[in-house]
């Protein structure tokens, strides 16, 4: 600062009004100085950049003269210095606080005042107070159209919402007018932010270090120093310790599991930091991520503290599995993890026999086996059962009784496999055993059969039946020979309708069996419906067969009933004119069906009549 001294020398009071330009200031900058009286001047020297600088004072009166003073300078930075420009400070666990200080060094003759701030210039400074002005006021606006004015009236006034809103806008305008903009951090903070450093003397500055998450930590603050021409940027670091923990045994080898079935086991999670751990329980994604549950699950650990956690795995599907359990830290930067490997299996099991071997069988006829599943494994075991190529439903040739179930642990079940050839070959299968959860034919067990149709013999090829009455039925026994080591199965075809007007056949049996080296005799009933000869085939199929049908002649001679008369002459001898003599004829049926009969004369006669005209005996 330098002083200088105005006399007023005139005769009348001196109005004046000064100014100054470049980086100068002058105070007052006006004012009235009395007739024979003096009025000090002090011009401030404030440069912002170093190197010499120049001006000019200049004083107006009142009336209109003035005078001009040139002014020179030249500024120089003073040594004034910060202890060091990193600040490093000690690792921290989450929710603590570490400190670490550093000085403010005046070698110099003059007073240094200094302030932390939030931007690295003055220039900046104003940049952002333009931001926070221009957001203020679009704020501002946004609050005056919500809060309109009242309805117009004969008084209407600003609404009171409005007249807040103005007010707020006010008060946060001065603030950031006003405002240092010292420097700010959530995780670092410095004390004192401000103040002077006497000359040759020096100022400790506290930072202290609060990390709220893990991790490392970095902010930039600026210091303006009295004396510098421009802001020393000082850089603050530190490393947030998140709450650590660890499994004691990291690492479980379940070997051998059936699937299915719950394994559990227990871990231990410890705390091993200086500060409670909340955790929670995460399985890594995976084909069996799913299948492992945990009690409990979330939780916190105190410090040194530690917790028991029961692990329960339900294995899904057959293989090897390695899974990764991870404990989420909160707040921490790095997760502790326990790992689960293994392989599943399904049940085990056996059958009692290699394969079902059926045989020869015949065509048509039932063949059974039965063979038993037994459960080796500990957990219930569901199967299913089924063919290899077989038919549909309707027209399978095996049957498997039961084709589904459950075998309880350490148990068995029978099973029962029937057949039934629907088509002569040589059959070549296998029966397969799926088992849930593990996969399709798991187990295959061979099967094998033949099927065959033995050859029949005719050994009645006709059949005569001679002399028959008309609609009367005969019957006669047709003689089947099988001497095969297997039966074979017969079916009469039934008559066509149109072939019953001469004769008509059947059969009590006309569906049979012919067992193996036997004779097998079915009655064949004949009936005549015309007189006269009757020739007539009747065919026998083997089921299963290729072969032609067998064919049986049935032959007969059809005639209708037989009479015989007691006379063969009514004599009447002399008898006397217009008197009425009868005679008796009894006619005798000597046949095995009824007879119809009508008594007339070959001509009309007025001598002879009879009584009985039609008759059945």
């Amino acid at each position: 600062d330098r002083p200088v001294l105005v006399r007023n020398v005139g005769n009348a009071p001196a109005r004046f009004a000064a100014s100054v330009d470049g980086p100068f200031r002058v105070s007052p900058s006006d004012g009235v100085v009395p007739v024979d009286d003096q009025l000090q001047f002090v011009v401030a020297f404030a440069p912002s950049t170093v190197g010499r600088k120049s001006g000019f004072l200049r004083i107006d009166y009142e009336s209109g003269d003035s005078v001009g003073i040139a002014l020179s300078g030249e500024a120089l930075e003073v040594n004034v210095r910060l202890e060091k420009s990193q600040v490093v400070l000690d690792p921290t666990f989450i929710s603590l606080r570490s400190f670490s200080t550093f000085k403010i060094i005046n070698r110099s003759s003059v007073v240094a005042p200094f302030a932390f701030k939030a931007f690295a210039s003055e220039h900046d400074e104003a940049q952002a107070r333009l931001h926070a002005n221009l957001d203020l006021a679009s704020s501002q606006s946004h609050a005056a159209d919500a809060n309109p004015h009242s309805a117009p009236g004969p008084s209407s006034l600003p609404s009171l919402g409005a007249a807040l809103t103005d007010r707020e806008f006010k008060t946060k305008l001065t603030q950031l007018t006003t405002d240092p903009l010292l420097f700010e951090d959530r995780i670092f903070s410095i004390a004192p932010l401000s103040g002077k450093v006497w000359p040759d003397s020096q100022v400790e500055v506290t930072v202290t270090f609060s990390p709220a998450m893990a991790g490392p930590v970095a902010a930039l603050a600026y210091v303006e120093l009295g004396g510098r021409e421009a802001r020393l940027p000082l850089e603050l670091q530190g490393d947030g310790l998140g709450p650590t923990a660890a499994f004691v045994r990291d690492y479980h080898d379940f070997e051998q599991v059936f699937i299915s079935a719950p394994i559990c086991t227990t871990v231990v999670l410890e705390n091993v930091g200086e500060i409670p751990a909340d955790f929670a329980l995460h399985p890594e994604t995976g084909p069996c991520a799913r299948a492992f549950t945990f009690e409990p699950e979330t939780g916190t650990l105190p410090v040194d503290g530690s917790v028991e956690i029961l692990v329960t795995f339900v294995p899904p599907v057959i293989g090897s599995f390695s899974q990764r359990i991870y404990c989420v830290l909160e707040g921490a930067s790095s997760h502790p993890f326990v790992s689960f490997r293994g392989v599943v299996i399904g049940p085990t099991f056996h059958a009692d026999v290699d394969a079902l071997a059926f045989g020869q069988v015949s065509y048509g006829f039932l063949e059974t086996r039965h063979f038993s599943l037994y459960n080796t494994s500990e957990i219930p075991m569901h199967y299913k059962l089924h063919m290899e190529a077989d038919g549909n439903f309707l027209d399978r040739e095996f049957d498997v009784i039961p084709s589904h179930g459950t075998i309880a642990p350490k148990a068995s079940a029978q099973v029962q496999v029937d057949f039934m050839p629907a088509t002569v070959a040589r059959v070549s299968s296998a029966l397969q055993v799926d088992v849930e959860g593990v996969g399709t034919s798991v187990l295959s067990i061979p099967v094998s059969a033949t099927c065959r149709v033995p050859a029949i013999e005719l050994a009645t090829p006709l059949v005569d039946f001679g002399e028959v009455f008309i609609r009367h039925e005969y019957s006669a026994p047709v003689t089947l020979i099988n001497e095969s080591d297997t039966p074979a199965k017969y079916e009469i075809i039934p008559q066509a309708p149109s072939a019953r007007a001469a004769a008509s056949y059947s059969s009590p049996r006309a569906k049979g069996i012919i067992e193996q080296f036997s004779e097998f005799q079915v009655p064949i009933a004949l009936v005549a419906n015309k007189l006269g000869d009757v020739n007539m085939p009747v065919y026998i199929r083997i089921l299963g067969s290729n072969a032609p049908p067998l064919e049986v002649s049935l032959r007969a001679t059809c005639k209708g009933p037989v009479l015989v008369p007691s006379v063969n002459t009514l004599n009447w001898g002399k008898v006397k004119v217009l008197t009425d003599v009868p005679l008796t004829l009894t006619l005798a049926n000597d046949s095995l069906i009824p007879a119809s009969i009508s008594a007339a004369f070959r001509r009309q006669h007025q001598v002879f009549s009879v009584d009985v005209v039609t008759y059945t005996i």
